[in-house]
Protein backbone atom coordinates (compact mmCIF):
# COMPACT_ATOMS: atom_id res chain seq x y z
CA UNK A 1 0.00 0.00 0.00
CA UNK A 2 1.22 3.77 -1.05
CA UNK A 3 0.30 6.36 0.19
CA UNK A 4 0.74 10.15 -0.85
CA UNK A 5 1.37 12.49 1.43
CA UNK A 6 1.66 16.86 1.33
CA UNK A 7 4.35 18.28 2.66
CA UNK A 8 2.78 21.63 3.63
CA UNK A 9 -0.60 20.24 4.83
CA UNK A 10 1.74 18.04 6.95
CA UNK A 11 4.18 21.06 7.85
CA UNK A 12 0.77 22.93 8.58
CA UNK A 13 -0.59 20.13 10.89
CA UNK A 14 2.37 19.75 12.83
CA UNK A 15 3.03 23.46 13.03
CA UNK A 16 -0.86 23.51 14.72
CA UNK A 17 -0.16 20.70 16.67
CA UNK A 18 3.06 21.55 18.13
CA UNK A 19 1.57 25.49 18.94
CA UNK A 20 -0.60 23.51 21.26
CA UNK A 21 1.56 21.01 22.65
CA UNK A 22 4.25 23.90 23.80
CA UNK A 23 1.48 26.47 25.00
CA UNK A 24 0.41 23.75 27.26
CA UNK A 25 3.25 22.09 28.34
CA UNK A 26 4.14 26.24 29.47
CA UNK A 27 0.68 26.00 31.43
CA UNK A 28 1.49 23.34 33.28
CA UNK A 29 5.21 23.45 33.95
CA UNK A 30 4.68 27.07 34.82
CA UNK A 31 6.91 28.52 32.29
CA UNK A 32 5.48 31.80 30.56
CA UNK A 33 8.22 32.49 27.49
CA UNK A 34 7.31 35.12 24.96
CA UNK A 35 4.77 34.15 22.57
CA UNK A 36 7.65 34.39 19.66
CA UNK A 37 9.57 31.94 21.26
CA UNK A 38 6.80 29.42 21.03
CA UNK A 39 5.87 30.03 17.44
CA UNK A 40 10.02 29.72 16.82
CA UNK A 41 9.76 26.40 18.25
CA UNK A 42 6.57 24.91 16.71
CA UNK A 43 7.94 25.74 13.27
CA UNK A 44 11.40 24.66 14.14
CA UNK A 45 9.46 21.54 14.82
CA UNK A 46 7.30 20.96 11.93
CA UNK A 47 10.04 21.75 9.92
CA UNK A 48 12.12 18.96 11.72
CA UNK A 49 9.55 16.60 11.25
CA UNK A 50 8.49 17.51 7.80
CA UNK A 51 12.41 16.92 6.76
CA UNK A 52 12.58 13.77 8.05
CA UNK A 53 9.66 12.41 6.01
CA UNK A 54 11.13 13.44 3.07
CA UNK A 55 14.38 12.50 3.34
CA UNK A 56 13.97 8.56 3.70
CA UNK A 57 15.26 7.33 7.40
CA UNK A 58 16.77 4.32 6.65
CA UNK A 59 15.86 2.26 10.69
CA UNK A 60 12.96 3.41 12.06
CA UNK A 61 14.64 3.50 15.63
CA UNK A 62 16.50 6.81 14.27
CA UNK A 63 13.68 8.19 13.06
CA UNK A 64 12.10 7.89 16.86
CA UNK A 65 14.99 9.32 17.91
CA UNK A 66 15.28 12.06 15.86
CA UNK A 67 11.34 13.10 15.51
CA UNK A 68 11.19 12.30 19.06
CA UNK A 69 14.20 12.89 21.32
CA UNK A 70 16.46 15.31 19.07
CA UNK A 71 13.65 17.44 17.68
CA UNK A 72 11.53 17.42 21.03
CA UNK A 73 14.36 18.57 23.10
CA UNK A 74 15.66 21.21 20.39
CA UNK A 75 11.71 22.28 20.81
CA UNK A 76 12.07 22.50 24.92
CA UNK A 77 15.36 24.46 24.54
CA UNK A 78 13.89 27.27 22.22
CA UNK A 79 10.58 27.90 23.80
CA UNK A 80 11.33 27.53 27.89
CA UNK A 81 15.67 28.43 27.51
CA UNK A 82 16.21 26.37 30.46
CA UNK A 83 18.80 26.65 32.67
CA UNK A 84 19.55 23.87 33.76
CA UNK A 85 19.56 19.80 32.61
CA UNK A 86 16.81 19.26 34.93
CA UNK A 87 14.11 21.91 33.63
CA UNK A 88 15.27 20.67 30.29
CA UNK A 89 14.47 17.06 31.38
CA UNK A 90 11.74 18.16 33.18
CA UNK A 91 10.22 20.22 30.46
CA UNK A 92 10.58 17.50 27.84
CA UNK A 93 9.09 14.82 29.63
CA UNK A 94 6.05 16.98 30.57
CA UNK A 95 5.87 17.78 26.60
CA UNK A 96 5.73 14.25 26.24
CA UNK A 97 2.89 13.62 28.69
CA UNK A 98 1.05 16.35 26.86
CA UNK A 99 2.07 14.88 23.53
CA UNK A 100 0.80 11.19 24.84
CA UNK A 101 -2.68 12.78 25.97
CA UNK A 102 -3.37 14.91 23.05
CA UNK A 103 -2.87 12.44 20.41
CA UNK A 104 -4.84 9.71 22.08
CA UNK A 105 -7.37 12.40 22.05
CA UNK A 106 -7.12 13.07 18.86
CA UNK A 107 -6.95 9.55 17.63
CA UNK A 108 -10.05 8.51 19.87
CA UNK A 109 -12.26 11.44 17.99
CA UNK A 110 -10.81 9.94 14.52
CA UNK A 111 -11.46 6.94 14.65
CA UNK A 112 -14.48 6.34 17.67
CA UNK A 113 -16.79 9.37 16.40
CA UNK A 114 -17.81 10.72 13.06
CA UNK A 115 -15.00 13.28 12.68
CA UNK A 116 -12.54 10.77 10.78
CA UNK A 117 -15.39 10.23 7.85
CA UNK A 118 -15.77 13.80 7.89
CA UNK A 119 -12.41 14.91 7.43
CA UNK A 120 -12.02 12.45 4.61
CA UNK A 121 -15.02 14.10 2.81
CA UNK A 122 -13.43 17.66 2.84
CA UNK A 123 -10.21 16.52 1.05
CA UNK A 124 -9.98 16.65 -2.37
CA UNK A 125 -7.57 15.20 -4.38
CA UNK A 126 -5.00 17.48 -4.02
CA UNK A 127 -5.45 17.96 -0.36
CA UNK A 128 -7.42 20.01 1.68
CA UNK A 129 -9.94 22.96 -0.25
CA UNK A 130 -10.56 26.28 1.34
CA UNK A 131 -13.75 25.16 3.02
CA UNK A 132 -12.04 21.99 4.30
CA UNK A 133 -9.04 24.60 5.46
CA UNK A 134 -11.15 27.62 7.08
CA UNK A 135 -12.99 24.54 8.87
CA UNK A 136 -10.19 22.83 10.37
CA UNK A 137 -8.55 26.49 11.35
CA UNK A 138 -11.32 27.43 13.60
CA UNK A 139 -11.78 23.55 15.03
CA UNK A 140 -8.71 23.38 15.26
CA UNK A 141 -8.86 27.27 17.87
CA UNK A 142 -11.96 25.87 19.57
CA UNK A 143 -10.08 22.58 20.24
CA UNK A 144 -6.97 24.73 21.99
CA UNK A 145 -9.10 27.72 23.94
CA UNK A 146 -11.07 24.80 25.64
CA UNK A 147 -7.90 22.73 26.44
CA UNK A 148 -6.07 25.84 27.63
CA UNK A 149 -8.74 26.71 29.89
CA UNK A 150 -8.61 23.59 31.07
CA UNK A 151 -4.84 23.29 31.60
CA UNK A 152 -5.07 27.04 33.16
CA UNK A 153 -7.50 25.87 35.60
CA UNK A 154 -5.99 22.70 36.58
CA UNK A 155 -2.43 24.46 37.03
CA UNK A 156 -4.52 27.32 39.36
CA UNK A 157 -6.01 24.18 41.49
CA UNK A 158 -2.64 22.60 41.88
CA UNK A 159 0.03 24.95 42.42
CA UNK A 160 -2.21 28.22 43.62
CA UNK A 161 -0.19 29.33 46.32
CA UNK A 162 -2.23 32.08 47.64
CA UNK A 163 -4.65 32.07 50.58
CA UNK A 164 -7.05 35.15 52.03
CA UNK A 165 -6.50 35.26 55.55
CA UNK A 166 -8.22 37.33 58.18
CA UNK A 167 -6.83 37.85 61.56
CA UNK A 168 -8.98 38.63 64.45
CA UNK A 169 -7.39 40.37 67.68
CA UNK A 170 -9.56 41.68 70.40
CA UNK A 171 -12.07 43.68 68.59
CA UNK A 172 -10.56 43.98 65.47
CA UNK A 173 -10.56 42.15 61.93
CA UNK A 174 -8.01 42.99 59.13
CA UNK A 175 -7.68 41.15 55.72
CA UNK A 176 -4.82 40.11 53.91
CA UNK A 177 -3.08 37.65 51.32
CA UNK A 178 -0.95 35.15 52.69
CA UNK A 179 1.60 32.81 50.78
CA UNK A 180 2.76 29.14 51.29
CA UNK A 181 6.25 29.52 51.76
CA UNK A 182 8.02 25.88 52.45
CA UNK A 183 11.14 27.75 53.65
CA UNK A 184 8.80 29.01 57.00
CA UNK A 185 10.47 26.86 59.77
CA UNK A 186 9.72 29.71 62.56
CA UNK A 187 8.22 28.11 65.90
CA UNK A 188 7.02 29.24 68.48
CA UNK A 189 9.57 28.19 71.86
CA UNK A 190 6.54 28.26 74.05
CA UNK A 191 3.53 26.60 72.48
CA UNK A 192 5.82 24.72 70.21
CA UNK A 193 3.34 25.52 67.59
CA UNK A 194 4.03 27.17 63.92
CA UNK A 195 4.81 31.02 63.28
CA UNK A 196 2.86 32.85 60.63
CA UNK A 197 5.71 35.67 59.82
CA UNK A 198 3.56 39.09 58.64
CA UNK A 199 4.72 42.81 57.28
CA UNK A 200 4.67 45.06 59.87
CA UNK A 201 2.90 47.96 58.15
CA UNK A 202 0.03 45.61 57.44
CA UNK A 203 0.11 43.84 60.88
CA UNK A 204 0.19 47.06 63.32
CA UNK A 205 -2.93 48.37 62.36
CA UNK A 206 -4.72 45.62 63.61
CA UNK A 207 -3.23 46.71 67.04
CA UNK A 208 -4.41 48.82 69.77
CA UNK A 209 -1.72 51.86 70.87
CA UNK A 210 -0.02 50.30 73.37
CA UNK A 211 1.05 47.29 70.84
CA UNK A 212 1.50 49.36 68.15
CA UNK A 213 3.77 51.64 70.39
CA UNK A 214 5.57 48.62 71.11
CA UNK A 215 5.75 47.44 66.92
CA UNK A 216 7.68 51.25 66.76
CA UNK A 217 9.80 50.57 69.30
CA UNK A 218 10.58 47.09 67.74
CA UNK A 219 10.80 49.04 63.72
CA UNK A 220 13.36 51.79 65.41
CA UNK A 221 15.74 50.17 67.72
CA UNK A 222 15.70 46.14 66.07
CA UNK A 223 15.27 44.87 69.54
CA UNK A 224 12.05 44.00 71.46
CA UNK A 225 11.64 46.29 74.61
CA UNK A 226 10.35 44.30 77.73
CA UNK A 227 10.57 47.06 80.02
CA UNK A 228 7.89 48.69 78.18
CA UNK A 229 5.57 45.20 78.17
CA UNK A 230 5.78 45.28 81.81
CA UNK A 231 5.38 48.74 82.22
CA UNK A 232 1.98 48.26 80.46
CA UNK A 233 1.32 44.71 81.26
CA UNK A 234 0.88 43.64 77.70
CA UNK A 235 0.02 40.12 77.28
CA UNK A 236 0.06 37.47 74.29
CA UNK A 237 3.57 38.62 73.47
CA UNK A 238 6.41 36.08 72.09
CA UNK A 239 9.95 36.11 70.95
CA UNK A 240 10.67 34.06 67.94
CA UNK A 241 14.28 33.05 67.61
CA UNK A 242 15.49 32.79 63.66
CA UNK A 243 17.98 32.18 61.79
CA UNK A 244 18.83 33.64 58.14
CA UNK A 245 21.64 33.89 55.65
CA UNK A 246 24.18 36.68 56.47
CA UNK A 247 22.71 36.95 59.89
CA UNK A 248 23.75 34.24 62.39
CA UNK A 249 20.79 34.51 64.82
CA UNK A 250 18.29 37.47 66.33
CA UNK A 251 14.30 37.16 67.57
CA UNK A 252 11.54 38.23 65.75
CA UNK A 253 8.78 40.18 67.99
CA UNK A 254 5.76 37.75 67.98
CA UNK A 255 1.92 38.46 69.15
CA UNK A 256 -0.46 36.07 69.64
CA UNK A 257 -3.81 37.02 67.76
CA UNK A 258 -7.47 35.40 68.77
CA UNK A 259 -7.66 33.57 65.33
CA UNK A 260 -6.77 33.51 62.04
CA UNK A 261 -9.11 32.22 59.10
CA UNK A 262 -7.56 30.82 56.06
CA UNK A 263 -9.98 31.10 52.91
CA UNK A 264 -8.72 28.93 49.25
CA UNK A 265 -11.29 28.31 46.63
CA UNK A 266 -14.27 27.03 48.64
CA UNK A 267 -12.20 25.81 51.62
CA UNK A 268 -12.66 27.55 54.79
CA UNK A 269 -10.10 27.11 58.21
CA UNK A 270 -10.35 28.50 61.64
CA UNK A 271 -7.31 28.51 63.95
CA UNK A 272 -7.31 29.65 67.11
CA UNK A 273 -4.44 31.71 69.37
CA UNK A 274 -1.35 32.11 66.52
CA UNK A 275 1.93 33.35 66.98
CA UNK A 276 2.28 36.06 64.39
CA UNK A 277 5.76 37.18 63.96
CA UNK A 278 6.44 40.89 63.20
CA UNK A 279 8.49 41.34 59.54
CA UNK A 280 10.14 45.25 59.64
CA UNK A 281 10.43 44.72 56.11
CA UNK A 282 8.29 43.69 53.04
CA UNK A 283 7.80 40.42 52.33
CA UNK A 284 6.39 40.81 48.51
CA UNK A 285 8.26 43.89 46.56
CA UNK A 286 4.85 44.27 44.24
CA UNK A 287 2.60 44.34 47.73
CA UNK A 288 1.05 40.74 46.06
CA UNK A 289 0.98 39.06 49.66
CA UNK A 290 1.24 40.11 53.78
CA UNK A 291 1.77 37.15 54.78
CA UNK A 292 4.25 33.98 55.10
CA UNK A 293 2.03 31.08 56.10
CA UNK A 294 3.71 27.42 56.90
CA UNK A 295 2.26 23.85 55.62
CA UNK A 296 1.93 22.72 58.93
CA UNK A 297 -0.36 25.35 59.67
CA UNK A 298 -2.31 25.01 56.81
CA UNK A 299 -2.86 21.41 57.67
CA UNK A 300 -3.43 22.22 61.24
CA UNK A 301 -7.34 23.16 61.17
CA UNK A 302 -9.70 23.37 64.16
CA UNK A 303 -12.81 24.04 61.93
CA UNK A 304 -13.22 23.20 58.06
CA UNK A 305 -16.20 24.68 56.39
CA UNK A 306 -17.15 24.11 52.49
CA UNK A 307 -18.96 26.63 51.04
Amino acid sequence: MRYRIYLDILFLINFGMDAWILWLTGKLCRKYPVWWRQLIAALAGAFLVTILVWIPVPKAWIYTVLGYGVTGLFMCWLAFSPHSVWEMVKSYLCMLGVTFLLGGIMNWLYLETGLGTYIKKLCTENGLGLRGLTILVIASGAIFGILGTGAASIREEWQNPYYQVILCWKDNRIQGRGLLDTGNFLIDPISHRPVILAEAKWFRTLLSQDYESLVQTYLDTGRIDYDLIAERALSGIRWIPYRSVGKEQGELLGIICDAMIIKQKHLESIHRNVVIAISPTPLSGDGRYQLLLQKKIIEWEETVCCR
